[in-house]
């Protein structure tokens, strides 16, 4: 919520409780399975690939992002 409300200052916008309250259930919303709903847990969501992949396919790709700059800075 704070690094929210930082970058709202920066872009000169008001920060009031509908906010707040809007980020606060649009970031606890689980596992939602809709791959464009707004409503889920951003934790769950950055991480659901290493349950989908197997150990063998996260390898093969994450040899490939090594390759890059960016991907040297994946974990």
């Amino acid at each position: 919520m704070e690094r929210a409300q930082s970058l709202f200052a920066f872009a000169g916008l008001r920060w009031n409780d509908a906010t707040a309250r809007f980020i606060e259930r649009s970031t606890s919303g689980g596992d939602n399975p809709r791959y464009y709903s707004i409503f889920r847990d951003p934790i769950i969501a950055a991480t659901k690939w290493r349950s989908e992949l197997s150990a063998i396919e996260i390898a093969k790709y994450m040899a490939i992002a090594d390759r890059v700059l960016p991907g040297k800075f994946s974990v």
